[in-house]
C-alpha cells in the first residue's frame, strides 16, 4: 500500500485568473502532501515554471504549444496509468 494523494488541474473563476490563486491552491496542496510525507509530482510545459521548485518530481514538456503540452500530459498519464495495472496485476493480455 502507497500513500497517494492526487489533485488538479485547477480552474480558476474569471474574475481571480492573474492573481495567483492558482498558485495559492497548488502551493497548499504540495505543502500538505509533503507534511502527510507523500512526493509530488508536477506535469508541466515549457521551462516548469514555479512548479518545478516546489514539487518533488517535474515531468516537464518542452514546449510553450499549450495543445501540445497537453496532448503528452494526457499520453504520459496513460503511461503511467498502463505501469501501475501492470505493477498491480501483472502483464494483461489483450
Amino acid at each position: 500500500s502507497y500513500p497517494s494523494w492526487t489533485f488538479g488541474p485547477i480552474s480558476i473563476h474569471p474574475d481571480y485568473k492573474r492573481k495567483g490563486y492558482g498558485l495559492k491552491l497548488l502551493q497548499y496542496a504540495i505543502d500538505k502532501a509533503k507534511e502527510m510525507g507523500i512526493q509530488t509530482v508536477a506535469m508541466t510545459g515549457a521551462g516548469g515554471g514555479k512548479m518545478k521548485e516546489l514539487a518533488d518530481i517535474c515531468l516537464n514538456v518542452p514546449s510553450t504549444d499549450t495543445p501540445r503540452i497537453q496532448e503528452a500530459h494526457i499520453m504520459v498519464g496513460h503511461i503511467i496509468c498502463e505501469l501501475v495495472e501492470t505493477e498491480l496485476f501483472g502483464h494483461l493480455k489483450k
